[in-house]
């Protein structure tokens, strides 16, 4: 438990309510929905991102380390 994490913990919360109530019953949703919504989390710009998406950040620093082993 960090308190520093809760309002980005929360934030996620409020994004997967989006399709996600409350009272829904998760394990009756087929996993191709439940990957579809995790693209559609992923693909979303962020303000704490600089507005990129978490999958831009993710493969521009994946591309930038590779870059970087190879000059070694």
């Amino acid at each position: 438990y960090k308190p520093y994490q809760k309002g980005g913990v929360e934030n996620g919360n409020n994004a997967l309510r989006k399709w996600f109530p409350k009272d829904c019953d998760t394990k009756l949703v087929r996993p191709k929905r439940i990957k579809k919504y995790i693209q559609a989390l992923n693909n979303r710009p962020m303000k704490c991102l600089g507005y990129k998406t978490p999958l831009e950040v993710l493969f521009s620093k994946e591309i930038k380390f590779i870059s970087n082993d190879l000059r070694n």
